[in-house]
Protein backbone atom coordinates (compact mmCIF):
# COMPACT_ATOMS: atom_id res chain seq x y z
CA UNK A 1 0.00 0.00 0.00
CA UNK A 2 1.55 3.25 -1.11
CA UNK A 3 1.65 6.26 1.45
CA UNK A 4 2.21 9.88 2.16
CA UNK A 5 4.63 10.84 4.68
CA UNK A 6 7.00 13.19 5.88
CA UNK A 7 9.18 14.41 9.34
CA UNK A 8 9.70 17.46 10.67
CA UNK A 9 12.70 17.32 13.19
CA UNK A 10 13.17 20.55 15.75
CA UNK A 11 16.76 21.37 17.23
CA UNK A 12 15.76 20.95 20.43
CA UNK A 13 12.67 20.05 22.65
CA UNK A 14 9.81 22.49 20.89
CA UNK A 15 6.08 23.30 22.49
CA UNK A 16 4.89 23.73 19.51
CA UNK A 17 4.45 21.77 15.96
CA UNK A 18 5.47 23.76 13.07
CA UNK A 19 6.51 23.18 9.33
CA UNK A 20 6.30 24.88 6.07
CA UNK A 21 3.15 24.23 3.99
CA UNK A 22 1.85 25.44 0.74
CA UNK A 23 -1.63 26.26 -0.11
CA UNK A 24 -2.93 27.26 -3.86
CA UNK A 25 -7.11 27.83 -4.58
CA UNK A 26 -8.90 24.90 -5.22
CA UNK A 27 -9.11 24.22 -8.94
CA UNK A 28 -10.96 21.05 -9.92
CA UNK A 29 -9.72 21.47 -13.74
CA UNK A 30 -5.55 22.26 -13.37
CA UNK A 31 -3.14 19.44 -12.63
CA UNK A 32 -0.60 19.82 -9.93
CA UNK A 33 1.52 22.57 -10.43
CA UNK A 34 4.96 22.64 -10.62
CA UNK A 35 5.67 25.84 -8.84
CA UNK A 36 3.99 25.50 -5.40
CA UNK A 37 4.64 29.15 -4.51
CA UNK A 38 5.89 30.57 -1.45
CA UNK A 39 5.98 28.92 1.62
CA UNK A 40 3.84 29.24 4.52
CA UNK A 41 3.98 28.58 8.38
CA UNK A 42 1.40 26.50 9.51
CA UNK A 43 0.63 25.07 13.18
CA UNK A 44 -0.82 21.84 14.14
CA UNK A 45 -3.03 21.78 16.62
CA UNK A 46 -4.93 18.64 18.03
CA UNK A 47 -7.38 20.96 20.10
CA UNK A 48 -8.70 22.61 16.65
CA UNK A 49 -11.55 20.72 14.87
CA UNK A 50 -10.87 21.98 11.61
CA UNK A 51 -8.13 23.59 8.99
CA UNK A 52 -8.01 27.30 9.31
CA UNK A 53 -6.15 29.75 7.29
CA UNK A 54 -5.34 33.70 7.68
CA UNK A 55 -7.56 36.35 6.54
CA UNK A 56 -4.39 37.70 5.45
CA UNK A 57 -3.84 34.53 3.14
CA UNK A 58 -7.53 34.24 2.02
CA UNK A 59 -6.86 37.88 0.68
CA UNK A 60 -3.89 37.20 -0.99
CA UNK A 61 -5.15 34.09 -2.58
CA UNK A 62 -8.22 35.94 -3.99
CA UNK A 63 -10.28 33.22 -2.58
CA UNK A 64 -14.50 33.55 -2.16
CA UNK A 65 -16.09 31.97 -0.31
CA UNK A 66 -18.47 29.24 -0.43
CA UNK A 67 -20.54 29.95 2.62
CA UNK A 68 -20.48 31.51 5.65
CA UNK A 69 -20.92 29.48 9.11
CA UNK A 70 -20.58 30.27 12.79
CA UNK A 71 -17.35 29.25 14.38
CA UNK A 72 -16.30 28.24 17.69
CA UNK A 73 -12.72 29.77 19.25
CA UNK A 74 -10.89 30.83 22.08
CA UNK A 75 -12.60 33.96 22.01
CA UNK A 76 -16.44 32.96 21.66
CA UNK A 77 -18.51 32.07 18.23
CA UNK A 78 -17.97 34.63 15.25
CA UNK A 79 -18.85 34.40 11.57
CA UNK A 80 -16.24 33.09 9.45
CA UNK A 81 -16.14 32.35 5.58
CA UNK A 82 -15.45 28.68 4.24
CA UNK A 83 -13.21 28.06 1.44
CA UNK A 84 -11.82 25.56 -0.60
CA UNK A 85 -8.35 25.08 -0.98
CA UNK A 86 -5.19 22.46 -2.03
CA UNK A 87 -3.15 21.66 0.52
CA UNK A 88 0.52 20.73 0.58
CA UNK A 89 2.01 19.50 3.73
CA UNK A 90 6.02 18.71 3.73
CA UNK A 91 7.26 15.93 1.19
CA UNK A 92 4.01 16.97 -1.22
CA UNK A 93 1.90 14.94 0.87
CA UNK A 94 -0.90 16.65 -0.66
CA UNK A 95 -4.33 17.24 0.22
CA UNK A 96 -6.59 18.25 -2.51
CA UNK A 97 -10.43 19.98 -2.07
CA UNK A 98 -9.81 20.57 1.86
CA UNK A 99 -12.74 22.78 3.35
CA UNK A 100 -11.10 25.36 5.56
CA UNK A 101 -12.59 28.75 7.38
CA UNK A 102 -10.44 31.76 8.10
CA UNK A 103 -8.93 33.58 11.18
CA UNK A 104 -6.76 35.99 12.61
CA UNK A 105 -3.22 34.72 13.47
CA UNK A 106 -0.24 36.70 14.17
CA UNK A 107 2.55 34.57 13.82
CA UNK A 108 1.36 31.33 11.27
CA UNK A 109 -0.76 30.97 7.93
CA UNK A 110 -1.87 27.91 8.40
CA UNK A 111 -3.26 26.22 11.67
CA UNK A 112 -3.76 22.23 10.95
CA UNK A 113 -6.54 20.93 12.90
CA UNK A 114 -8.02 17.05 13.23
CA UNK A 115 -9.75 17.20 9.92
CA UNK A 116 -6.50 16.66 8.18
CA UNK A 117 -4.65 14.72 11.62
CA UNK A 118 -7.43 12.35 11.79
CA UNK A 119 -6.57 11.09 7.85
CA UNK A 120 -3.45 9.19 9.15
CA UNK A 121 -0.78 8.02 11.77
CA UNK A 122 0.55 11.53 14.14
CA UNK A 123 3.27 10.68 16.15
CA UNK A 124 5.62 13.04 18.27
CA UNK A 125 8.73 12.10 19.94
CA UNK A 126 11.17 14.05 22.02
CA UNK A 127 14.41 11.40 22.20
CA UNK A 128 17.41 12.85 23.43
CA UNK A 129 15.95 16.16 23.86
CA UNK A 130 14.94 16.68 20.40
CA UNK A 131 11.51 16.47 19.05
CA UNK A 132 10.79 14.70 16.09
CA UNK A 133 7.54 14.83 14.27
CA UNK A 134 5.99 12.53 11.79
CA UNK A 135 2.76 12.05 10.29
CA UNK A 136 1.27 9.72 7.59
CA UNK A 137 -1.82 8.87 5.35
CA UNK A 138 -3.40 6.65 4.88
CA UNK A 139 -2.95 4.87 8.54
CA UNK A 140 -0.83 1.68 7.85
CA UNK A 141 -0.73 0.09 11.25
CA UNK A 142 -1.85 0.92 14.73
CA UNK A 143 0.42 2.51 16.93
CA UNK A 144 0.41 1.01 20.65
CA UNK A 145 3.24 2.40 23.04
CA UNK A 146 1.46 0.37 25.89
CA UNK A 147 1.48 -2.87 24.07
CA UNK A 148 5.39 -2.19 23.25
CA UNK A 149 6.18 -0.75 26.68
CA UNK A 150 8.32 -3.97 27.47
CA UNK A 151 10.90 -2.31 25.71
CA UNK A 152 14.08 -1.37 28.12
CA UNK A 153 14.91 2.01 27.66
CA UNK A 154 17.79 2.01 28.95
CA UNK A 155 18.98 0.03 25.83
CA UNK A 156 20.86 1.91 23.54
CA UNK A 157 19.02 0.35 20.29
CA UNK A 158 15.67 -2.29 20.23
CA UNK A 159 15.68 -5.10 17.99
CA UNK A 160 12.95 -7.66 18.31
CA UNK A 161 13.09 -11.07 18.42
CA UNK A 162 13.25 -13.12 15.49
CA UNK A 163 9.44 -14.02 15.71
CA UNK A 164 8.25 -10.74 17.19
CA UNK A 165 5.79 -9.07 14.32
CA UNK A 166 8.06 -6.77 11.75
CA UNK A 167 8.48 -3.51 13.39
CA UNK A 168 8.05 -1.81 9.55
CA UNK A 169 4.46 -2.99 9.74
CA UNK A 170 4.16 -5.69 7.00
CA UNK A 171 2.79 -8.37 9.45
CA UNK A 172 5.04 -10.67 8.89
CA UNK A 173 7.56 -11.73 11.33
CA UNK A 174 10.85 -10.17 11.65
CA UNK A 175 13.12 -13.26 10.44
CA UNK A 176 11.30 -13.16 7.45
CA UNK A 177 10.75 -9.55 6.79
CA UNK A 178 13.65 -6.88 7.94
CA UNK A 179 16.22 -8.87 9.18
CA UNK A 180 16.75 -10.55 5.70
CA UNK A 181 18.18 -6.96 4.45
CA UNK A 182 20.31 -6.77 6.93
CA UNK A 183 21.98 -10.26 6.69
Amino acid sequence: MAGQAFTSRYRGLSNTLTNQVNVLPHDPDSKRPKDLGRKLTAQWDTGANGTVISRKLVKELGLSPISIVEARGCGGTYNTGLYYIDLFLPNQVAIPRLQVSDGDFEDIDVLIGMDIICRGDFAVSNYNGKTTFSFRMPSFVEIDYVEKSYIDPHRKEYEPGRNDSCPCGSGKKYKNCCLLKIK
